[in-house]
């Protein structure tokens, strides 16, 4: 009916045990005016693994996150607040709406914003600074 069936996940077990993810493609064709199905299975168990560690990568780093005291702040390269982590304990005295999307110089006093943007623009130049 549908002529083409894409991207059907199965798991296919060799006779040594070993597990293989993979996607299947069928296509509808006509050989000597007889329908037949041309099937290929593209191997993508390394994939389904770097995924698996990449979860389990962010799970890790959102319960650091999460357990820190304070809060973090992530700035872009001209210090507009792009996103934040805040633990439990902590309070936000603004609003998400009232920082995000704006620069630190203006929602933070100059003794705050100054050294911060400074440092960022060192991290930026050591190459410790990933959004550049």
């Amino acid at each position: 009916e549908k002529h083409s069936i894409q991207n059907m996940e199965y798991r296919f077990v060799s006779p040594s045990g070993k597990k293989h993810d993979t996607l299947a493609y069928y296509e509808l064709i006509y050989l000597e005016d007889q329908a037949c199905i041309l099937s290929t299975f593209y191997d993508i168990t390394a994939e389904k693994r770097i995924q698996e560690e990449l979860r389990q990568s962010e799970s890790r780093n959102r319960a650091l996150l999460n357990a820190i005291p304070d809060m973090i702040f992530e700035m872009d390269r001209e210090g507009v607040f792009i996103n934040f982590f805040k633990s439990e304990e902590v309070g936000l005295t603004l609003s998400p709406k009232e920082f995000l999307g704006r620069n630190i110089r203006e929602v933070m006093p100059d003794f705050i914003s100054s050294p911060t943007l400074c440092l960022r623009i060192s991290a930026a130049s050591e190459g410790r600074y990933s959004r550049l």
